[in-house]
């Protein structure tokens, strides 16, 4: 995912702001700028900190690009958090059905653009990861949507009553090896990023085999691990999104990735 958060790993060092004498314009700069896991060190780019005019105080800050990093974090964080709590049978909610809509519009729509401008950026981690689970999420929505059938083409029959979990664990169970090469891949960006896509593989791996052995409890317990990844996804897009010049805290969100010599 990029930036801190993503698997590029963000190393700043915020420097006093400078002051233009001839606009009174304060403009802020890193020392150590941002190193990528693929392409290395680089230098950051000069920040302009003007307010917009149209809308005082809310500030808008002049760059080349923004970092998709945060929309692709928190729409993976809040659509994996619900369909977590519905595993989890909170509130004893067990449909999956009211998570259709945000799997459609947040967790596939708004992941897939900020998998797309990854690949702008880019950062080939992000771009695979979040268009991979924009296509899931949008997946999921066309599975659990009614008018496509794939429900009804599973109803179980007196032969076969569970053929419906056996369907989805063999679903899931596609994904997991999906997430489990991702992780492989965040060992040297940040420790949250890396506990992130650990306990999602975790918990998808923990969700097929309920599903293929028929087992409420294991599909329980992959609801909490999908819920400590989410917790986990939160906390990486509020530490890219919260940056030195946009907001008045930084959360700490320790690097993996070795130094070169």
């Amino acid at each position: 995912m990029a930036a801190p958060g993503s698997p590029t790993a963000t190393v700043t060092n915020p420097m006093p702001g400078t002051i233009d004498p001839h606009t009174g314009t304060t403009t802020t700069t890193s020392g150590h700028g941002v190193h990528d896991i693929e392409k290395g060190p680089r230098h950051s780019q000069h920040v302009d900190s003007r307010l917009n005019e149209a809308q005082p105080g809310f500030p808008i800050y002049h760059k080349s690009r923004a970092n998709p990093a945060p929309l692709g974090l928190f729409a993976f964080a809040t659509t994996t958090l619900l369909f977590s709590l519905i595993n989890a049978h909170a509130r004893h909610v067990t449909q999956q059905n009211i998570a259709v809509g945000m799997s459609f519009a947040l967790g596939g729509l708004a992941q897939f653009v900020a998998g797309i401008f990854e690949f702008c950026v880019g950062n080939t981690f992000g771009m695979t990861a979040f268009c991979g689970y924009g296509a899931f999420s949008f997946s999921i929505a066309i599975s659990y949507w009614p008018s496509s059938g794939v429900l009804s083409t599973y109803a179980p029959t007196p032969t076969d009553p569970y053929r419906l979990n056996a369907a989805i664990g063999l679903f899931i169970m596609c994904w997991f090896v999906f997430t489990f090469i991702l992780w492989l891949g965040t060992f040297r960006s940040s420790v949250f990023l890396c506990a992130t896509f650990f306990f999602f593989w975790l918990s998808l791996l923990l969700l097929a085999a309920g599903y293929m052995a028929n087992k409420i409890g294991v599909i329980k317990a992959s609801g909490w691990m999908g819920i400590v990844a989410s917790l986990a996804a939160f906390y990486v897009g509020a530490h890219s999104f919260l940056t030195a010049e946009a907001a008045p805290i930084q959360l700490y969100n320790p690097s993996l990735a070795r130094k070169r010599v």
